[in-house]
């Protein structure tokens, strides 16, 4: 019989190797191919938060593994408060707790791949507390990253944004398009200032000044026409920091993150997020294991590729990860296997480094029976927090 300490010391030596590892930092079980050279923008921006110098950025690019289904808690799919725990948010936490100021005070999108993948009373003050569109603000059938855009063309009620953390700055994601209508946008109640999106088509990016670091109230109302909404992030200028930007889409395989077909579409969008990004973590493997098995050798690298190609057009430093392991009378373990080595195959012809949750958890038994679980999906806050954890401590450890 092998032994358990056996097992592991082969993994051990089998994830030396995938890192191609002589001396110098080692990798940890679940740290597959990893290098400090592929590390050097958040290299540069560790350095820059830590000295004071500088800002950092990155984003968390997934399914619904990283939305944070299941981590929340209570209500409709342990949603309540899931941002509050969902695997980005713990690396914010993680580094923060480690001295590294960052922050997670931002959301995109409807965290789904259609308009009633959730609904938006999921998202009226439940998913992240202080985030509350109106009813006429719904999900549209237009995607981009982090799910279906926020529409309305009805009445002139608000996306109100109540901001957890003290911050001065906050930046507006939205839609402009040829035909579309006014938006507007005030602070703590003041004077209104209007933003037309009538204008060519784009995934616009507008900073606006707080005028002091508080816990500001922001407003964004439809003023005229059809107007959209995709997201925000706010942050503390004053106080040098990394923010972890959340885009993740529940259901989404790759076919959703590869749609190119707007300007605002999820790769678009996605590419520019990530164009003032140091870091870009992609973790996609789960919904292509479960929907589209087959595609392991066929659609799934080259979607891949298109997606790791847009995530380091800006000069990103780029980190693939696979999904948690699922429940094999849900996705079989011959499905979870071809799309982890599909992904290791990437990881080493692009020159990335890969979390592997394989190494790391074994497999779903053994998360569930360690209490990490929500379902045959999903981790519950337990999983959420161990694996932030694991992945902001790899970044500090590989980017130091």
């Amino acid at each position: 019989m092998v032994s358990a300490r056996t097992k592991i010391n082969k993994r051990r030596v089998a994830s030396y190797i995938g890192a191609g590892v002589i001396g110098g930092v080692q990798p940890l079980l679940g740290q597959y191919n990893f290098k400090t050279s592929q590390f050097s923008k958040m290299k540069a921006a560790l350095a820059r938060v830590s000295g004071g110098t500088g800002r950092g950025k990155i984003v968390c690019v997934g399914d619904s593994t990283t939305w944070g289904e299941g981590g929340g808690d209570s209500g409709s799919n342990m949603r309540v408060n899931a941002k509050e725990r969902c695997w980005p948010t713990i690396v914010a936490k993680t580094l923060a707790a480690a001295g590294i100021p960052a922050g997670y005070e931002n959301i995109y999108g409807n965290g789904a791949i259609t308009t009633a993948g959730i609904p938006l009373s999921n998202l009226q003050n439940y998913y992240k507390t202080g985030f509350s569109p109106s009813n006429a603000w719904a999900a549209n059938a237009a995607m981009t990253a982090g799910g279906c855009l926020f529409a309305n063309a009805t009445d002139t009620s608000a996306i109100t944004v109540i901001l957890q953390t003290p911050c001065d700055k906050f930046e507006l994601a939205d839609l402009t398009l040829p035909g579309n209508g006014i938006i507007s946008y005030s602070i703590d109640g003041g004077a209104a200032v209007q933003l037309s999106q009538n204008v060519a088509s784009s995934y616009r990016r507008t900073v606006i000044d707080l005028g002091g670091v508080a816990a500001h109230t922001i407003t964004i109302n439809r003023v005229s026409g059809t107007c959209f909404f995709a997201g925000y992030t706010a942050w503390n200028s004053t106080i040098p920091g990394f923010e972890i930007v959340n885009v993740g889409i529940g259901s989404a395989q790759t076919a959703e993150w590869v749609n190119a077909a707007t300007t605002y579409g999820p790769l678009n969008s996605m590419t520019n997020l990530a164009s003032t990004a140091d870091l870009v973590i992609i973790d996609l493997t789960i919904n292509n294991a479960y929907l589209s098995p087959t595609t392991y050798n066929t659609t799934y690298p080259t979607q891949m590729q298109t997606i790791i190609n847009a995530a380091r057009a800006g000069g990103a430093d780029v980190m693939l990860m696979t999904g948690n392991p699922s429940r094999v009378d849900i996705v079989p373990d011959s499905a979870q296997q071809n799309f982890r080595n599909a992904l290791k195959a990437l990881a080493v012809s692009n020159d990335l480094p890969m979390i592997d949750q394989w190494e790391k958890y074994t497999d779903w038994v053994a998360l569930d029976a360690a209490g990490k679980m929500y379902n045959a999906n999903h981790p519950n806050t337990a999983g959420y927090a161990d694996l932030g954890a694991f992945v902001a401590n790899t970044i500090r450890r590989w980017a130091a």
